[in-house]
Order: structure tokens, then sequence, then C-alpha cells
């Protein structure tokens, strides 16, 4: 494997690591933000969130959020056919 095909290769990895990993964090701020919402202290009246009403985690929402997910995984198991087409489409 030449230098050109290694770096088409390290990109595509460091890509799909990346989309992985935005999706990840994406996925975890919404579970909490809407465990934040959810009131785990209602029967303290001091609580700033005595008041609200719970907040249910959609689960269209959570599908969209991981749809970067799994084209992060398909890309990283793909990733060497992937760094080869890229690397000849670089090359032409």
């Amino acid at each position: 494997m030449n230098a050109p095909q290694r770096g088409a290769l390290m990109l595509v990895r460091f890509v799909s690591v990346a989309m992985i990993g935005l999706s990840v964090l994406a996925e975890g701020l919404y579970v909490a933000d809407c465990f934040a919402h959810s009131g785990f202290h209602r029967n303290d009246p001091s609580s700033p969130n005595f008041s609200r009403p719970p907040v249910a985690i959609s689960k269209v929402h959570c599908a969209l959020l991981a749809v970067p997910f799994l084209a992060g995984v398909v890309l990283l198991v793909a990733s060497k056919p992937v760094a080869e087409w890229l690397s000849d489409k670089l090359d032409e």
C-alpha cells in the first residue's frame, strides 16, 4: 500500500470515527437534556424542576440521531474499499 492509499485510509477512518463520536455525543446530550427536565426531585418544592412536566424521550428523534452512528460504522467496516476508491478518484 503506497502513501496516497494510506493517507486516504487514514482520512476515511478518521471521518468514520468522528461521525460515530459526534453521534454518541449528540445522543447522550439529548437523553441527558430529557432527564434533566424530567424532574428527578419532584417531591421537593424548592427544586427548580418541581413544577415542570416530564419530558418523554422521542424514539423518532433518537433514531434520527443514530443515523450518523450507523453511517460511521458502515464506513469504518468498509474503509479499505472506500479509501481505494477515494485514492483512485484523487489520482485522476
